[in-house]
């Protein structure tokens, strides 16, 4: 006999104690943002997930080994690391571009050399130009440069990006799954909307709104800024002290640095012979490397030996924030005082993660969005456009205020989870779609029968969404009214009859109270002290272009 389609079980009263909640198994995804875990596939600085770079993965085709203090593009000094994911290491850097003034903090993305992950981190390059070519927005990630770098594992591609901090699900994780405080809620869906409103406007479809794809400016600025601070005059002294060193001294530290390095570059095991064969073909064309200030570069020239050396021969060790030898994993700086003293105005969400972005006018996938957040037209194999970020981020909200997944579906004896999804989403808006619709998609046969009914799921038990928020999450009535009213327009089965992200915007529930603004003050340059730069919307967001994707 098959299990109940749901389970009406409210949560247990407060006063009452509560095993620790448990991790939730999160599907994975295509992920290549600049994030890459603590700025991996989510862009956190978050513990719970897996930060540290494979030591195996330092080899052709894989992770360049940036040192600290090293110089990259001729403007890049690398401070410390945020962090790593599969297919990138992400750094603290100071751009030096301008030397009138304090250098600005950044975060420099260091992609793979393997030729599938450069094209992905081109394709991303392109997007994000495009989002920021007429106007940048305050609530999506801006991408401030980009550039080749070629070092003894291949040629990598690296990004440039203002610094951020923890992702929503590390947001969710600290308040146990219990959801956030409802004008937190208000604001992080806010700010996420607004970013889907701006790349809605440019022609651009993010195609994997969740949690792990919204960011949160870091709160905790002001003391990274000291830290870089520090770090960047300890550079400073190394390099006037290197400055007295007579040539011979020179000569000898920089042929013992030369040693060391061929001395780790040598020491790699592939496998096999057809293995390794198979690497370098998945690597991609390297041109004749160039030096900028003793860096490795494309866009220099020069003489190296494939390890980037810090401008005036900077020996890579010392006492540096999280030092390691060349092609070794150096451990992550940590985002300290996470989440205990953030303040509802100190909170700013940015849409992140545009790994798998498409252009509107050319989809060229249909494999898109992770299962819990995936909308119905994208289930059955029918057409979609941008209005499927709409229904993920709808899920996200959700999520937010509840901690739970809105659709969480699960393989049956009967039927698989796909069937079981739609099932999901038919008992929350309360009957299933029309036959045109249902029938409308490439998979529509998988589930549904001639007349439009699901094939293996007989019977449903319908549980409107203010009934759920009222009964299993104990809200009161006029308050599950006024969040089912704000969701429930972008839930719709239909693509056609779903709301627009700048129609959401304009809802109630979503409108900052008690004097609330989206103005908040970020540190950006290292100098060790506060100053800062006012982060207006009324300023720096640029208004919603009417231009219909196809003329973008």
């Amino acid at each position: 006999m098959p299990p109940p389609r749901r389970t009406k079980i409210p949560r247990k009263a407060k006063g009452k104690k509560k095993p620790p909640a448990k991790p939730v198994r999160r599907s994975s995804t295509r992920s290549s943002s600049y994030s890459e875990s603590s700025y991996g596939s989510d862009g956190s600085s978050s513990p719970e997930h897996s930060d540290e770079d494979d030591p195996k993965e330092y080899k052709r085709g894989g992770y360049h080994p940036v040192m600290p203090y090293q110089l990259y593009n001729a403007r890049y000094r690398v401070l410390s690391k945020l962090g790593a994911g599969a297919f990138s290491t992400v750094w603290l850097c100071t751009d030096e571009k301008d030397s009138s003034q304090e250098p600005r903090l950044i975060a420099m993305k260091v992609c793979k050399s393997k030729k599938s992950v450069t094209e992905q981190a081109q394709d991303e390059v392109m997007l994000l130009e495009r989002l920021h070519e007429d106007g940048s927005s305050p609530h999506v990630v801006k991408m401030l440069d980009h550039f080749w770098h070629t070092g003894t594992n291949g040629r990598h591609k690296c990004m440039t990006f203002e610094v951020m901090g923890e992702n929503l699900l590390a947001l969710v994780r600290h308040h146990n799954y219990e959801g956030l405080p409802r004008d937190l809620c208000r604001r992080l869906s806010r700010h996420t909307l607004k970013g889907l409103q701006h790349i809605h406007a440019r022609g651009v479809i993010h195609t994997d709104v969740k949690l792990e794809n919204v960011l949160i400016c870091r709160h905790d600025m002001s003391v990274l800024v000291q830290e870089a601070s520090r770090a960047h005059r300890a550079f400073q002294e190394q390099k006037s002290g290197l400055e007295t060193l007579s040539k011979s001294q020179k000569k000898r530290m920089k042929k013992k640095q030369k040693a060391k390095d061929a001395n780790i570059a040598g020491s790699e095991d592939p496998k096999t012979e057809a293995a390794a064969e198979e690497v370098e073909a998945e690597v991609a064309e390297v041109p004749q490397a160039e030096v900028v200030n003793g860096v490795n570069s494309v866009n220099g020239k020069g003489k190296g030996d494939g390890y980037p050396k810090p401008e005036g021969e900077v020996p890579a060790a010392g006492n540096v924030p999280g030092e390691a030898p060349p092609g070794q994993p150096i451990p992550p700086i940590r985002q300290r005082d996470r989440f205990e003293n953030l303040q509802l105005e100190e909170t700013f969400a940015k849409l992140a993660d545009f790994g798998n972005g498409i252009k509107a006018n050319n989809p060229v996938t249909d494999d898109i969005q992770t299962r819990q957040y995936r909308s119905p037209e994208v289930i059955i194999g029918a057409k979609w456009d941008e209005t499927a970020d709409v229904w993920s981020a709808a899920c996200m909200f959700f999520e937010l205020a509840t901690g739970d997944y809105l659709f969480d579906p699960k393989k049956g004896e009967d039927w698989n989870r796909e069937e079981d999804h739609l099932a999901l989403i038919a008992e929350l808006l309360g009957d299933l779609p029309t036959k045109e619709f249902a029938l409308s998609g490439r998979y529509s046969k998988d589930f549904f029968n001639n007349a439009a009914k699901l094939k293996h799921i007989k019977k449903l038990k319908m549980w409107p969404l203010e009934g759920v928020l009222q009964e299993k999450y104990r809200w009161e009535e006029a308050e599950a009214l006024e969040m089912a009213d704000f969701l429930l327009p972008m839930l719709t089965w239909q693509p056609s009859q779903r709301q627009a992200a700048s129609e959401a915007l304009k809802h109630a529930w979503v409108q900052p109270r008690n004097g609330e603004t989206d103005t908040w003050p970020v540190p950006q340059r290292c100098d060790g002290f506060e100053k800062t730069e006012q982060v207006s919307e009324s300023i720096q967001e640029a208004p919603a272009s009417p231009t219909s994707p196809e003329q973008v």
